[in-house]
């Protein structure tokens, strides 16, 4: 509240939390300051209510999908990114199937995908059934794909949006790069002065690991 209250240009942006941090309340309370990025990091871990009882993680899929609700409300395009472990200890074919169902049901725009590894001293490094690497590698491979399959489907929904973006590179193909209130990379073409400035960009079509877009006037 007392950042969002200071004077000047900029914008908020919150990530990695998790739903015992925030819920669903808390999230439309968040949704009142303007100068607060749509885009939360919220991560999930599993979206297998047995795999996060196992994780000892304090929250449901019914908790997370609360919260993602809640912000959909209030901005469809809203930006939710998370992070997703496969091939915890324990892990049936069914956990997993519950987790890429819950990536087709948020609709996120970037998924990070980690392959559980065990760290010593931990209870999960301890448990007796760990799942076999080749599982975990396989795991992997069809989380990142439909994590792309979704962040393909949520820049569709984009595609004529126009998103107030911050410009902060420039490519070698000489074109401006930098990211969306609501997290996705865009590329425009423009001059060098409008690096480090906010502008209103239409988003077009996906392009390498986020959109094209052109500069809206006005």
């Amino acid at each position: 509240r007392r950042l969002s209250a200071l004077r000047g240009e900029f914008r908020l942006r919150l990530s990695s939390l998790e739903p015992t941090v925030v819920d669903a309340e808390y999230a439309k309370r968040l949704l009142q300051y303007d100068k607060l990025c749509p885009h939360l990091h919220l991560s999930v871990q599993s979206g297998s209510d047995r795999t996060l009882a196992r994780m000892n993680r304090r929250y449901s899929r019914n908790d997370y999908l609360a919260i993602v609700s809640a912000l959909k409300a209030h901005d469809p395009l809203f930006g939710i990114t998370t992070d997703m472990i496969v091939g915890f200890p324990g892990e049936t074919d069914e956990d997993f199937a519950e987790s890429l169902r819950l990536v087709d049901q948020v609709g996120f725009c970037r998924v990070h995908t980690f392959k559980y590894s065990p760290r010593k001293g931990t209870r999960a490094a301890e448990m007796d059934d760990q799942t076999p690497e080749e599982i975990k590698n396989r795991r992997s491979r069809e989380m990142i794909a439909k994590a792309e399959e979704d962040a393909s489907r949520f820049f569709s929904l984009c595609r004529g949006a126009v998103r107030r973006t911050l410009l902060e590179e420039e490519t070698e193909e000489g074109l401006l790069t930098g990211y969306t209130d609501n997290y996705i990379k865009v590329y425009v073409p423009g001059g060098r002065e409008l690096l480090n400035a906010f502008c209103r960009v239409r988003l077009l079509d996906e392009y390498r690991d986020g959109m094209k877009g052109e500069i809206e006037n006005g």
